[in-house]
C-alpha cells in the first residue's frame, strides 16, 4: 500500500446507539479467497481481531447535520440497495459491476449529502460524487502485475476500468484517503481526521 501512496486500507461506520451494542462498526467485508463481499455489524473488539499489518486507525468524524443524514441512511435499506456482492480490490468508482468496501461507505455518504429520497441505487450514488467533484486515488499497476493478479486473486478484477487506464497501469479506485478529501472539500468533516495507534496484547 505504502508504494501507492496509502496508509489505510478499510473503512467502517462507527455507531453510538447501534441496536447491537453500545459501540458498533458497520462495514464491508471481502470473504477471504473469494470474489463476493457480505455485511458485517460488528464490535470494536471483533473489528481489530483481524490481523492487521500495524496496528494505527484513523477516526474521521462527520458534520453533526451530515451523522444525522448518515443514520436516516442506516435506519432504511439503502446500506443493503447500496451493496454488491461482486469484490473487487480496485473496483471503478463510477461502475457498478463491482465494488470495494470503502466504496460501499462513501455511496452511502454520497445518498446521505443528496437530497432525501434522490437516492436509491448505486447508480444515483454515484452521479452525486460525480457532481459534488469527487477524486478517485490512482492505483499504479504495471501489465505484468495485472497479469498476475487476475490468476492469483480471486478478488482483483480489471473488466470495469477503461482500455486508457490499463494501457498507462493507473486505475482509479475509492480508498481511505480519496474519502477523507472529499469530506474535507465538502466541508462535511466536522475536525481533522484522528489518528489512534492500538496496543496489540500478547
Amino acid at each position: 500500500m505504502s508504494k501507492q501512496g496509502l496508509r489505510y486500507s478499510h473503512m467502517a461506520f462507527a455507531l453510538r446507539d447501534h441496536p447491537k451494542g453500545r459501540w458498533h462498526l458497520s462495514h464491508m467485508l471481502n470473504q477471504c479467497a473469494t470474489a463476493e463481499s457480505s455485511l458485517y455489524d460488528e464490535g470494536l473488539g471483533n473489528f481489530f481481531l483481524d490481523d492487521v499489518f500495524e496496528f494505527e486507525s484513523i477516526v474521521v468524524v462527520p458534520t453533526p447535520a451530515l451523522q444525522a443524514r448518515l443514520l436516516a441512511v442506516a435506519a432504511g435499506t439503502l446500506p443493503l440497495q447500496l451493496h454488491e456482492k461482486s469484490y473487487s480490490l480496485i473496483a471503478h468508482p463510477y461502475s457498478a459491476r463491482h465494488q470495494n468496501s470503502n466504496q460501499w461507505v462513501l455511496e452511502q455518504i454520497a445518498a446521505a449529502l443528496a437530497p432525501q429520497g434522490a437516492v436509491n441505487n448505486r447508480a444515483q450514488a454515484q452521479q452525486v460524487l460525480r457532481e459534488r467533484g469527487y477524486v478517485p486515488s490512482e492505483i499504479r499497476i504495471a501489465p505484468f502485475e495485472r497479469i498476475g493478479a487476475r490468476l492469483f486473486a480471486a478478488n482483483v478484477y480489471f473488466n470495469d476500468h477503461s482500455n486508457e487506464e490499463m494501457q498507462a497501469g493507473r486505475y482509479q479506485a475509492v480508498t481511505v484517503e480519496s474519502v477523507i478529501r472529499f469530506l474535507e472539500q465538502s466541508r462535511e468533516q466536522s475536525q481533522p481526521g484522528t489518528r489512534i495507534q492500538l496496543v496489540k496484547l500478547p
